[in-house]
Formats: C-alpha cells, sequence, structure tokens
C-alpha cells in the first residue's frame, strides 16, 4: 500500500514540475515545495523528485509526451479516480 502511494504521489510530484512550481505554488522547485508540504528534509524531497521524474511520463513545453528516463524500474500506471488538476487547486490555499 505505501508503494501505491509513493507512486501516486510521483505522477503528482511530476505534473507539479511540467507545469511550474512557481506558478501554481510560488516555489522555485518542486523539491522545494514537497520538502515543505510533505514535512521531508530537503535531501529525500530531490531524491524522491529525482526518483519520480525518471519512472513517470511527463510532457514537454509544447504539451507533447515525454517518456520516463527508467520506467522498467517505475510502478505500473494506474488511473487516478479524482483526477490531477482537483489535488492541486486542493493544495492552493
Amino acid at each position: 500500500m505505501a508503494r501505491q502511494a509513493l507512486a501516486e504521489v510521483g505522477q503528482f510530484l511530476v505534473e507539479i514540475e511540467s507545469r511550474g512550481p512557481m506558478e501554481l505554488f510560488g516555489h522555485g522547485s518542486t523539491a522545494g515545495w514537497f520538502s515543505e508540504t510533505a514535512r521531508v528534509s530537503p535531501n529525500e524531497a530531490r531524491d524522491t523528485v529525482a526518483r519520480a521524474l525518471a519512472v513517470n511520463e511527463s510532457r514537454n513545453l509544447d504539451g507533447t509526451p515525454a517518456p520516463a528516463f527508467a520506467p522498467i524500474a517505475g510502478p505500473r500506471r494506474r488511473r487516478v479516480t479524482w483526477g490531477i488538476s482537483s489535488w492541486i487547486r486542493s493544495l492552493r490555499c
């Protein structure tokens, strides 16, 4: 169950990275935002974001899909029922 939760968090982190953490939350980096929000060390946040970027597909600036660097290392993609956009909106205070 913890692996599934971490995989879903990874998908969210990749989406935040592709949209821009400064525009969404006013942070200079996704790792900095995650460190503050999840109350983890900056090193752990940086490692988590790097792992998420390596195993999850993201988008280029023009919206085309960018393949993962190490997709075989990542878990199967699961469909998130409540959507990334609503999750991001819920984090904006």
